[in-house]
């Protein structure tokens, strides 16, 4: 009304109500009443068939669900039970059958095999209970988890204080029969500390090596082996004794007790050896055992090897006999060469390093194996110094061991030469055995190849390794290195060796050898002609060791032959021109032979003694180019001496000779004065007649009279003293002596009384008197001092 007032329009309700509303029939009014009264629509056939297919289906499912889980539950409750009974069978069976008292385990544990195996069964009935999900397992029936832990506790205490303890029984003494110090002692040791702490535990390390132990106490006896193994598997797994211990089980502190000392003693015995070094002798071990046969250095170098170069002992002496490959120093071991390096070393230095780590654990320096990447870096540093010094020191050692054979004659420095400079090359091959096993980094190159190889040497861990190897053998290796169109450093030296063999065979296939060998070494030392010794020696100079020994012993052996046949051509000549004259002419007779009843002839004393004489012409033709000119060559040459001792004496007394008896124009004349001294007072003159020389002397002053001698060359000289007698009734009395040495036969028979370096007393006595007379020498050498010329000999052979 109010909107009419105003011809407004009326209000619009709207269709439904505010508020919460609800159908009570409609939803179903279409589908149920009008639809099907009016035909218009109805449920499908094959829909509602399928539908019912799905009911029927579901309806089955769920029936053989429920038959499933009745028939499951049933069937793990049989099992449990069963298990539930099979405990109680083994328990039962383990209590009446296990008498402990009074028994003494075996060192295998084989005699615990029948209860630990009742144990085993009996905590394994269920199954191991650790792994199983207690409230789903069995579905929701397992009772593994409550009777399993009663079980195995049983198992686990026979296996602590009965299988383990027989086992480190066996275990220690294996240990007490090992070498004291050896790898073989720590393998014994690592086992048996592992059994008992599982701290530092390794079960393969275990494993391995009871699997061993029983294969050999039970050979052929599978069955006992496997048994034992799965029982030693479980004590692995979740046994410690140590733990126990210090936990306070007593039992178990019981059980440790007997091994505690033995223990403690290994490690004692063990530790005085350096971990790397054990490490790297373990590496030494097994590498023994895998690898083919050393490296026989003289045999890879060839069939000319053993002709040219010999073996040196650790004094750098010449071994006289082939050593035994051990003590061999060209046999290299395996381990220490590339190969074993490559193929070895690299791949195992790693697991060893592991292993030592570990040993450290066992020798009781460390409570723990929990070891950082800077330990095992560290030892890796350690063991990669060793193997190198090892590495470095054995090759060094095949190098510096040795030398080239001594030449036994020229025929023989002839061959090792031509063997030298042969097709075989075993110098050569020797050097490229070093290079090969010393070079181990690829040397920078254009190829890419090469490049890479390099480049992947550089990030290996054992790069610094390998770089000390080489740096060791740098300046040998580099003789094989060719630099653009230059020879290497091997090839100027076969040259030269070359060029000395060239040298020596022309010697040798000389007509006459000796003469050759004589003129070859005169012109060396005169510096005529070329010098091949000389040209070796320098080349020696340069080399690196021990190249420059061997070359150097070369060129002293060539020097050396060389002298011993020129020498034997010098014997020779000595022989025909020196010994013979000697013996024919002069040795048979007076002077030399003091008993002879004949003299030498002046003419032939003068010939062989004087200067420029027969002896001394062959002295300066042919022996002072060596012993006085030259005699650095015949030092280097390894010789004792060109001559012998006796020789040189005697060219000494033969200079005293001549300074005696000869004067400086070489003509023989000895100067003397002669000087009456005393005369007895029985005798009232002493006349002496020297070679037709008379000295008169009566009681007076004495005044020296100059003589000389040979005063003639006649062979009838006579020489006398004649006393005369104060009675004037009495006959004068006389010494006679005649020849061309009467002079000196007359001294014999006087008594020296004196002497001094230029002068000597003598005293003659005859017919009850005395005389005595002093000569005085006027040469600085006086002949009359000593006998100089008595027992002289010239020596038959120079050398």
């Amino acid at each position: 009304p109010a909107a009419a007032s105003y011809q407004l329009a009326g209000p619009i309700q709207p269709a439904q109500r505010n508020g919460q509303s609800s159908s009570l029939f409609t939803p179903a009014l279409f589908t149920r009443v009008i639809y099907p009264e009016a035909g218009l629509a109805g449920d499908n056939r094959r829909v509602m068939s399928r539908r019912r297919r799905k009911v029927a289906a579901a309806a089955v499912r769920a029936l053989a669900a429920g038959l499933g889980m009745t028939a499951g539950w049933q069937h793990y409750f049989i099992k449990n039970a069963e298990a539930a009974a099979s405990v109680e069978a083994r328990v039962q069976n383990f209590i009446d059958n296990w008498r402990p008292i009074g028994f003494e385990p075996d060192i295998t544990g084989q005699n615990l095999l029948d209860p630990l195996d009742e144990l085993r069964e009996a905590t394994l009935a269920f199954g191991d209970y650790r792994e199983e999900w207690t409230r789903v397992a069995d579905m929701g029936l397992y009772q593994g988890h409550k009777i399993g832990p009663l079980a195995e506790e049983s198992y686990l205490n026979m296996l602590a204080y009965q299988y383990l303890p027989a086992l480190m029984m066996g275990v220690m003494n294996e240990m007490s029969r090992a070498p004291e110090e050896s790898s073989e002692r720590l393998d014994h040791l690592r086992v048996l500390r592992m059994l008992y702490d599982a701290s530092g535990r390794r079960m393969d390390i275990v494993t391995d090596y009871m699997e061993r132990y029983w294969q050999k106490s039970f050979p052929g006896q599978r069955g006992v082996q496997e048994r034992l193994a799965d029982h030693l598997e479980y004590a692995l797994k979740h046994v410690d004794l140590a733990s126990r211990v210090e936990q306070g089980d007593e039992t178990a502190d019981m059980a440790l007790a007997p091994f505690r000392s033995s223990v403690q003693w290994a490690q004692n015995d063990l530790g005085r050896i350096p971990t790397t070094e054990r490490v790297y002798q373990d590496l030494v071990r097994e590498a023994r055992s895998e690898f083919r046969a050393p490296l026989d250095v003289a045999r890879e170098s060839g069939p000319a090897f053993g002709s040219v170069f010999i073996r040196l002992d650790e004094h750098g002496e010449p071994l006289r006999e082939e050593p035994a490959s051990v003590e061999d120093p060209l046999v290299i071991p395996s381990l220490l060469t590339r190969e074993g390096l490559e193929t070895w070393f690299t791949h195992k230095s790693g697991s060893v390093t592991e292993l030592a780590l570990v040993d450290a654990w066992v020798l009781g320096r460390r409570d723990d194996v929990n070891f950082s990447e800077a330990d095992e870096a560290r030892l890796r540093a350690r063991l990669q110094d060793l193997y190198a010094r090892n590495y470095v020191e054995a090759w060094r050692e095949a190098v510096t061991r040795l030398d080239i054979h001594r030449f036994d004659d020229l025929n023989h420095g002839v061959r090792i030469l031509e063997s030298l400079t042969s097709g075989h090359e075993p110098l050569g091959r020797f050097l490229r055995q070093v290079e090969h096993n010393t070079r181990l980094i690829p040397a920078p190159g254009d190829g890419e190849e090469q490049a890479a190889a390099r480049k992947l040497a550089e990030q290996s861990p054992h790069y610094r390794m390998m770089q000390e190897i080489e740096r060791q053998f740098a300046e040998l290796n580099q003789l094989l290195e060719k630099r653009g169109d230059n020879p290497t450093g091997l090839e100027q030296i076969m040259e030269v060796l070359t060029g000395l063999h060239g040298y020596l065979r022309n010697i040798q296939e000389a007509p006459d050898r000796g003469k050759a060998a004589l003129a070859a070494a005169r012109a060396r030392m005169g510096l005529q002609g070329a010098d091949p010794i000389f040209t070796l020696e320098r080349l020696a100079a340069n080399q690196p060791a021990p190249l420059d020994r061997m070359l150097t012993r070369l060129a002293n052996e060539s020097w050396r032959v060389i002298l011993d046949n020129a020498v034997a051509q010098l014997e020779r000549q000595w022989y025909q021109e020196v010994y013979q004259p000697f013996q024919q002419t002069l040795a048979r007779h007076y002077p030399f032979d003091p008993g002879a009843g004949r003299d030498a002839a002046l003419q032939d004393f003068e010939r062989f003694f004087a200067p420029d004489g027969v002896l001394d012409g062959f002295y300066r033709e042919n022996l002072k180019l060596f012993l006085e000119d030259h005699p650095e060559h015949v030092s280097n040459s390894r010789r004792a001496s060109l001559v012998r001792r006796d020789v040189r004496a005697a060219l000494a007394r033969a200079e005293e000779i001549r300074r005696a008896y000869f004067t400086r124009g070489g003509s023989l004349d000895v100067e003397f004065a002669l000087e009456p001294l005393n005369l007895s007072a029985n005798k009232r003159r002493s006349v002496v007649n020297m070679d037709g020389q008379l000295v008169e002397f009566s009681h007076g002053p004495s005044q020296s009279i100059p003589l000389v001698w040979p005063n003639t060359l006649r062979d009838s000289v006579e020489s006398r003293i004649t006393l005369v007698p104060i009675q004037v009734n009495r006959s004068p009395r006389s010494i006679t002596t005649s020849g061309p040495w009467a002079l000196f036969r007359l001294l014999d028979k006087a008594d020296i009384t004196g002497v001094s370096n230029s002068a000597v007393d003598v005293k003659f006595q005859l017919d009850s008197g005395e005389m005595r007379y002093r000569l005085h020498a006027a040469s600085n050498t006086n002949p009359f001092t000593r006998q100089m010329l008595a027992g002289y000999q010239i020596p038959r052979s120079l050398y």
